[in-house]
């Protein structure tokens, strides 16, 4: 027969132990929980602190931008003095020499200033700007003042050696000015005489276009046709080596002219580019010296203006076109004959 017995086992201390293992896992847990509210405080103080430096090294970045610019504009602006002051040093006197030019011109219209002061200022200036090719025409005008034809022709000899063009040039509009046609058309076409069809700039195309206009007066003499027909063969070469074919000079005007023309549209589109070129070459030009054409009214006279017309820019709203194709040289008959009346 069987007999039981029973264990009697004492868990007090067990439960004990879990309670004290459950108080410390749960002081664990609060411990991790606040260190993690530590981290995300940290991260967020750590995000901060980037933000704070990117911002710092934009602004810095920024500041040596802008020091750099300042360093540079300030160079740029003591370079400016510099070249400025080297400028006035070596060419002042240039500005003196074209501003008393001006006034022995008009000083000689009203008679209001003696040949004597006249003759000494003008060899003061020789004296002072010896390379400069205007100052002796200078001399070569006081000199045709004072009758002193001598003195004239070595000053002119001498303005013709040290620039032959400008010196052509500028003594073609004494001339004019002073109604000396034939002498004025004897330098017109020495200055002529030196251009080329293929190298001609803005201002040669602006004293083509006045004589054509009859600015200097009538070209009695003819000694300027022949450059212009020369100029116009060097145009129609030109354009032959581009098209392979002789292209009259009066289809060309057509073209310009709106014209009906036997050109084929090819060739007139050709034309038609290269006069939109020169409008647009005028322009900028305008532009460069200052003119906003934006503002201000724009107007073209003679006969350059039948083409202009044809090929105007943006500007095209506020432009005006005086086609007359004498009309220079009635505005130059008009202002010499208001320039007689007060004589």
């Amino acid at each position: 027969m069987a007999t039981s017995t029973s264990v009697n086992i004492d868990l007090h201390g067990i439960e004990r132990r879990i309670d004290t293992l459950s108080a410390a896992t749960r002081r664990i847990q609060e411990d991790v929980s606040h260190n993690s509210q530590k981290l995300d405080s940290l991260n967020s103080d750590l995000s901060r602190v980037q933000s704070d430096l990117r911002t710092l090294k934009k602004s810095f970045e920024q500041f040596v931008n802008e020091n750099r610019k300042a360093t540079a504009l300030q160079k740029a602006a003591t370079e400016l003095i510099r070249v400025r002051q080297e400028l006035e040093q070596q060419f002042g006197g240039y500005k003196t020499v074209r501003e008393t030019m001006l006034g022995v011109l008009q000083a000689t219209d009203l008679a209001l200033v003696k040949k004597t002061t006249i003759s000494q200022v003008t060899e003061e200036l020789m004296l002072s700007t010896p390379d400069y090719w205007l100052a002796p025409c200078l001399v070569a005008v006081s000199a045709w003042i004072g009758n002193d034809r001598d003195l004239a022709s070595r000053a002119i000899a001498e303005a013709v050696r040290r620039d032959e063009e400008k010196t052509a040039l500028t003594m073609a509009l004494i001339c004019r000015r002073n109604n000396r046609t034939d002498t004025c058309y004897e330098w017109l076409s020495l200055y002529f005489a030196r251009q080329s069809a293929a190298n001609f700039t803005k201002s040669n195309f602006t004293y083509l276009n006045a004589y054509l206009n009859g600015v200097f007066g009538p070209d009695e003499k003819h000694m300027c046709d022949d450059y212009v027909a020369k100029w116009m063969k060097e145009i129609q070469r030109d354009m032959k080596v581009q098209t392979g074919k002789d292209i009259p000079e009066h289809e060309v005007m057509k073209v310009l002219l709106k014209e009906e023309s036997h050109l084929p549209i090819v060739y007139a589109e050709l034309v038609n580019g290269m006069m939109r070129e020169k409008i647009h070459s005028l322009e900028l030009e305008l532009s460069e010296r200052g003119y906003s054409l934006d503002y201000i009214n724009i107007i073209y006279v003679g006969g350059g203006a039948l083409m202009a017309r044809e090929h105007a820019g943006k500007f095209r709203n506020h432009t005006a076109y005086d086609c007359d194709l004498c009309a220079n040289a009635k505005g130059y008959e008009f202002l010499a004959g208001q320039m007689l009346e007060r004589r």
